[in-house]
């Protein structure tokens, strides 16, 4: 095989098996042997090509306390992952994350800069199986909710939600409040002389036309924050398969309930039938010994009255006698 005589491998393999001889182990040998040169070949070629730069696609999820980012080495999360990749370069701050690996054809590369600041020293990553990578970042001044991933606001192509572990820490991000980027601003705050005179005046008309009304402390509505899109989605994509779920489940029981019936129906049927042949067997029984104890008066010469139970007449009779 390692020379490329497959006519004279053929043959081999054909007498082996006429003779009842595993060869196997030998092919497989060789197989590792020509594999393995091939695969230094392909090297050996593409090494003089360009390298390619490819921006991997990558999910993200979080708990109040910690970022997840799951790195695929591909630039799609559906394309085969990238095997062998090397990471030549992981930079984590408080602020961002930079990221270059490489197979040797393939330069991967990912820059994040986050929503919020994490704390490098207590972040870690590692290379997962299967051409992947996970980080696991710790939020500075959680626990907190953050509202997106990335400082802009527009989602880049390879970045995807973490619905999987999105579900392990739903409930516990369902208390937490969004965490906005941008700080509110008064927009008062060009004219405050003007803003504290009106404000006093109305104080002042307040307080004359309202000496003998009761003051009712203003009540505090609690906003309700509005969902991020991941959260929409997923909320709808939840009431959904909620639905389709009790559905089945209905159909199910009801289904159940169904077979029950008729088994309940037939069952009583059957025990029916059984009573009623019961009922015709001891009947017979009955007759029949009836019979035979008339004979035994008749061969006897006893007239004896009439039987009428079983019972009753075998202690007559045995009176009589």
């Amino acid at each position: 095989m390692t020379k490329g005589y497959w006519k004279c491998a053929n043959a081999i393999a054909t007498i082996a098996n006429d003779a009842n001889i595993d060869i196997r182990s030998v092919f497989d040998m060789e197989t590792r042997v020509i594999n393995k040169e091939i695969a230094a070949l392909k090297a050996n070629i593409e090494s003089s090509l360009p390298m390619s730069s490819i921006n991997p696609a990558f999910q993200w999820a979080q708990s109040g306390n910690e970022v997840f980012i799951n790195v695929k080495f591909a630039h799609k999360l559906d394309a085969p992952a990238t095997l062998n990749v090397e990471a030549h370069n992981v930079s984590i701050d408080t602020t961002g994350l930079v990221l270059r690996a490489s197979d040797g054809r393939k330069m991967f590369n990912l820059d994040i800069e986050f929503l919020k600041e994490i704390v490098p020293e207590n972040s870690t990553w590692s290379m997962a199986s299967v051409g992947r990578m996970t980080l696991t970042l710790q939020k500075k001044n959680g626990p907190l909710k953050w509202s997106r991933l990335t400082k802009g606001r527009k989602k880049p192509n390879n970045i995807h939600f973490w619905w999987e572990l999105h579900d392990k820490y739903a409930s516990e991000l369902e208390n937490l409040g969004d965490e906005d980027d941008e700080s509110e601003e008064d927009t008062d705050k060009s004219s405050p002389s003007k803003t504290s005179d009106n404000s006093t005046s109305e104080a002042s008309e307040a307080k004359s036309e309202g000496k003998n009304e009761v003051k009712k402390k203003p009540r505090k509505v609690k906003k309700k924050r509005d969902r991020t899109p991941e959260e929409e989605m997923y909320h709808k994509e939840k009431q959904k398969l909620t639905k389709e779920m009790k559905q089945k489940i209905a159909e199910i029981e009801a289904d159940v309930a169904e077979r029950k019936q008729v088994i309940d129906t037939k069952a009583s049927e059957e025990k029916s039938a059984i009573d009623d042949d019961a009922t015709i067997k001891k009947n017979a029984i009955k007759d029949e010994y009836a019979l035979k104890i008339k004979d035994a008066e008749a061969l006897l010469g006893l007239h004896a009255p009439e039987v009428k139970n079983v019972d009753s007449s075998t202690d007559s009779g045995n009176s009589e006698l």
